[in-house]
C-alpha cells in the first residue's frame, strides 16, 4: 500500500509478475530432470531466435504450465546465462574436434546479405577424421557490420583461424571470385605463409567460375531470356493469370507447371526457367490471345529458335 496525500492506492503488480506468482510450481523436478528441460528450452530459444524475455510472457508461461506443471521456467537473466554456458560448451567441443583432426583441413567461405540487408560471413571447415570419413561443419557465422573490403574480410577470417589455432593445420581456403574476396584470400595466404604454413593456398570456386562463364555466354541471348523472365514474372505475380494458364493447360491436356524465375547466382536456374517456358508455350500462346500484356511480352518465334539453338546445341 502506498500513502499519497492520505489517499490509499494499491500498488499494481505487472501482469507478468502476477502470472508467475499464480503459477508457483508444486513438486518441482529434481535437478537432472530440470536440466533436461532447460536444455530443450535453450535449443528452442536459439533455434527460433527468441528473445530471453519470452520466459516472462504470460501466454508462454501458461502453455508451459499446461504441458509440464512440475517444470519451473528460468527467468530471463538465468536463461541468458544458460545460453552463454551452452555456447561455451559447444565451442569447447569444436576445439576438441579440431584438435583431434589427424591431418590437414581446409576452409570454404561465403558472404551473403539477408532479406533485411544484414550481411553475414560464413566459414566452414572440411577434413578427414581418424576413420577416414569426410567431415565438415560450420565453424562460424560473422555478422558483418563493416564495409566488404578485402582488408575487413581477411581480418575477420584470420581472427577465426587464430581463435581455433588453425594456422598450421590448414591447406586451403576456397571462396567465390568476387574481387574483394579474391584479394582477401591472397592476404590470408601471405599471412599464413609468413607463419611457416607453406602448403596453404587460396582457391577460386570452380562452380562459381562455371557460373560466371555460363552467364557471360547467356548474354548472347539476353534480350530473349529477358522476355521469358518477364512473362514468367508477370504470370507468377498474378493469381488471375495463373488460374487462366492452369485452365488452358487442362484444356490442352498439358501438365500445368508453376511459373519459375531464375536466380542470378545459378546459371542452371535460367535453363530450368526456359525449359518450363517451352513446355507451357502452347498454353501461353492461347493465353496471349486474350491477354495483351502477355502477348506484348512473348518472345518471337525467331527469338525462341535462337534460345533453343543456344541451349540445346
Amino acid at each position: 500500500m502506498v500513502n499519497l496525500h492520505n489517499i490509499k492506492i494499491k500498488k499494481k503488480q505487472s501482469n507478468t509478475l502476477q502470472t508467475m506468482l499464480n503459477f508457483q510450481v508444486i513438486n518441482p523436478w529434481p535437478e537432472n530432470e530440470r536440466n533436461k528441460r532447460d536444455n530443450l528450452l535453450i535449443r528452442w530459444v536459439i533455434g527460433n531466435l527468441q528473445p530471453f524475455n519470452i520466459v516472462e510472457n504470460k501466454y508462454f508461461i501458461e502453455m508451459i504450465k499446461q504441458f509440464d506443471s512440475r517444470y519451473k521456467l528460468p527467468d530471463r537473466h538465468k536463461l541468458k546465462n544458460l545460453v552463454i554456458e551452452f555456447f561455451n560448451q559447444k565451442k569447447n567441443l569444436i576445439n576438441k574436434t579440431i584438435d583431434a583432426i589427424p591431418g590437414k583441413a581446409s576452409l570454404t567461405t561465403d558472404m551473403w546479405t539477408s532479406l533485411n540487408n544484414d550481411s553475414f560471413l560464413g566459414l566452414t571447415i572440411h577434413y578427414i577424421d581418424s576413420k577416414w570419413e569426410f567431415k565438415h561443419f560450420l565453424l562460424d557465422i560473422i555478422s558483418f557490420k563493416e564495409r566488404h573490403t578485402s582488408h575487413n574480410i581477411s581480418v575477420e577470417i584470420l581472427n577465426i583461424i587464430n581463435e581455433y589455432n588453425l594456422s598450421g593445420k590448414l591447406i586451403g581456403l576456397t571462396s567465390d571470385n568476387e574481387a574483394a574476396m579474391v584479394a582477401a584470400g591472397r592476404t590470408i595466404e601471405d599471412e599464413l605463409k609468413a607463419n611457416n604454413n607453406t602448403l596453404f593456398k587460396h582457391y577460386r570456386c570452380a562452380a562459381h567460375i562455371l557460373n560466371l562463364a555460363a552467364k557471360q555466354g547467356i548474354e548472347i541471348i539476353d534480350v530473349e531470356v529477358s522476355k521469358v523472365r518477364e512473362v514468367m514474372s508477370k504470370i507468377k505475380n498474378s493469381v488471375l493469370l495463373c488460374d487462366s494458364l492452369k485452365r488452358l493447360c487442362e484444356y490442352q491436356n498439358l501438365e500445368y507447371l508453376k511459373p519459375e524465375l531464375d536466380i542470378k547466382t545459378r546459371w542452371n536456374s535460367t535453363y530450368y526457367m526456359i525449359k518450363k517456358f517451352q513446355k507451357l508455350e502452347p498454353s501461353l500462346r492461347m493465353l496471349a490471345a486474350n491477354e495483351r500484356v502477355i502477348n506484348d511480352l512473348l518472345p518471337t518465334n525467331e527469338g525462341l529458335t535462337k534460345i533453343e539453338v543456344y541451349f540445346y546445341n
